[in-house]
């Protein structure tokens, strides 16, 4: 196991950080919801596994998960941030450790579980990065060792992150989803079309996986910043905002489309968190 000495990235924005501005302020707070939403989602004892995807790519999932998995780290738990989407692996250039070794070598048989995973510099987060490039990442992710590999890390974790595939343009993401205790399905403002999100539903009700709700990107709260930086904390004060900057390169699905940091977000019954 080996620890990261990298400098913090740019997408990491629920790292402790004093001089906040009021726009970064609403999207920590819409961190925080968010995990607060799925820890009394989980009515589980022991070790949760989450499992978060996308419709289609660009969507900020991989930046999503990132944030919550720290956030949770910033309670004091145990937490592991697993790349599993092995054609176009994030968590490592935004964590900023070697993709190499990773998952793909611990199921291919190249390396122990613990010598893939990473300290990093953020205290209680590790990560297990997706590893060596493989031609055959759907049939990697079906293997017995998957499932064998994310009970051994239960009982290391009090948390197991996991980023996966679009789930609109593979299937790697099915397989994960089920032996995972929840599903979040992060959807971007302005971007992800009804019809696309309602088909990922229906893959995932499919195989019976417990989507736990929704976390909406890019939604445009400028309009609110003023009110933060006020500091008014009265009977307006909600969740669910984020901020409105993006950035993008290649996703590598067979298209060139942007990653956005999370938003906002919404119970599986559509209700907005509070």
């Amino acid at each position: 196991m080996k620890k990261s000495n990298k400098k913090q990235d740019s997408n990491i924005i629920t790292q402790n950080n004093d001089a906040v501005d009021g726009v970064l302020f609403a999207a920590k707070e819409a961190y925080r919801a968010i995990r607060t939403n799925i820890i009394l989602s989980i009515l589980k004892s022991g070790s949760k596994t989450v499992l978060f995807t996308s419709a289609n790519p660009g969507e900020g999932k991989s930046t999503t998960s990132s944030n919550i998995a720290l956030s949770l780290a910033q309670t004091e738990m145990k937490v592991i941030l697993l790349d599993a989407d092995l054609r176009q692996a994030k968590l490592s250039r935004i964590l900023q450790i070697p993709s190499n070794p990773g998952l793909s070598n611990v199921i291919g048989g190249l390396c122990t579980l613990e010598e893939a995973i990473n300290h990093t510099q953020y205290p209680n987060l590790d990560i297990l990065c997706s590893g060596v490039n493989v031609p055959n990442p759907a049939e990697m992710l079906t293997r017995n060792e998957v499932p064998q590999i994310i009970k051994k890390l239960e009982t290391m974790y009090d948390f197991i992150i996991i980023d996966s595939a679009p789930i609109n343009i593979v299937s790697d993401a099915l397989p994960l989803a089920k032996c995972s205790d929840g599903v979040v399905l992060v959807v971007r403002q302005l971007n992800s079309r009804h019809d696309e999100v309602k088909k990922a539903i229906t893959s995932l009700e499919f195989i019976n996986a417990n989507i736990l709700g929704f976390v909406m990107n890019s939604v445009d709260i400028q309009r609110k910043v003023g009110y933060y930086k006020g500091r008014k904390y009265g009977k307006k004060y909600g969740y669910g905002y984020g901020y409105g900057y993006g950035y993008g390169y290649g996703y590598g699905y067979g298209k060139r489309s942007d990653e956005a940091p999370a938003r906002s977000v919404s119970d599986g019954k559509g209700g907005n968190s509070k």
